[in-house]
């Protein structure tokens, strides 16, 4: 795994575009940070960082679109997963080397609170742990981002396929506001997240009648007990949409609500889509 780290994060040193995804982003949380913080006196980092975080939506699929598709339009995966190496250290080794680059603005972004403490009063423990969940939001997406690397060869589809999945989890929350509580609502959210749930199952497994199956059983016991207790469905798809969008999580983090549950999601979504990515890289590697 070492050396594919090596490997990777040295190919990130010698792309002008890598350079210019981290430029561009300390950029604009540099000048929110002057704007947000040092222009309303604002000692509280969390509110550049909550103000900056759509940013994630553009910058992260760049840096992640060549991890798994210029191997596969090269022709070098197949040399590179005939080598002595378990595929999980493949995929961990290029998923540390691009958390490695992506965290190098990370060093500037964490003297901002002591920039910001010669000028007043700075609650170190709280901006902190805005910044650590803020790196921890980059690494989910950048796992995210590995993922949607490893279904295409062409690193622009990647990119588009991450930007999209970026942006429907960070518009989630809003959309959630703006749809109606009642039961009927909500059982007709859950019944499409059903839907969307079972295609992309099918689309690792491959199996319709596996697939059918499950759908078939979501959505009878969807009906079942809409149709027993339909008052349990009132405000449950914004409650679970709310739920899902990472973007959310980190407003209640910059909020000061600060929650071991919320960085174990977040923990636990980077090792499954790391795990998806060996899925999908297993299934091309033996068909």
């Amino acid at each position: 795994m070492l050396a594919i780290y090596k490997r990777e994060l040295k190919s990130y040193f010698n792309s002008m575009m890598g350079y210019a995804v981290l430029f561009v982003f300390l950029l604009l949380v540099s000048i929110y940070f002057w704007g947000v913080n040092l222009g309303n006196q604002d000692g509280y980092i969390g509110d550049t960082l909550q103000s900056v975080c759509v940013i994630y939506t553009i910058i992260l699929p760049i840096l992640t679109m060549r991890v798994f598709a210029e191997e596969k339009r090269n022709k070098t995966d197949q040399l590179l997963f005939s080598a002595p190496v378990r595929i999980w250290s493949i995929i961990w080794g290029k998923y540390l080397a691009v958390v490695t680059f992506f965290s190098l603005p990370f060093v500037v972004i964490c003297s901002m609170p002591l920039v910001l403490s010669r000028y007043g009063t700075v609650i170190f423990l709280k901006s902190y742990v805005a910044i650590f969940v803020f790196w921890l939001l980059g690494c989910v997406m950048l796992a995210m981002g590995v993922l949607a690397s490893s279904l295409t060869e062409n690193q622009i589809v990647a990119a588009v396929i991450g930007f999209a999945a970026n942006i429907s989890l960070f518009i989630m929350a809003q959309v959630a506001n703006l749809i109606s509580s009642s039961a009927s609502a909500s059982l007709i959210g859950l019944s499409i997240l059903c839907l969307l749930g079972i295609a992309l199952v099918f689309a690792f497994v491959r199996n319709i009648i596996i697939t059918g199956m499950l759908l078939i059983i979501l959505e009878t016991a969807l009906q079942v007990v809409y149709h027993i207790k339909s008052d349990l469905f009132e405000g449950v798809f914004t409650k679970v949409l709310s739920g899902i969008s990472f973007y959310s999580r980190f407003g209640e983090f910059i909020g000061g609500s600060f929650s071991i549950a919320s960085v174990v999601y977040y923990v636990s979504f980077i090792f499954l889509f790391l795990y998806f990515t060996m899925h999908v890289i297993q299934k091309r590697r033996w068909s």
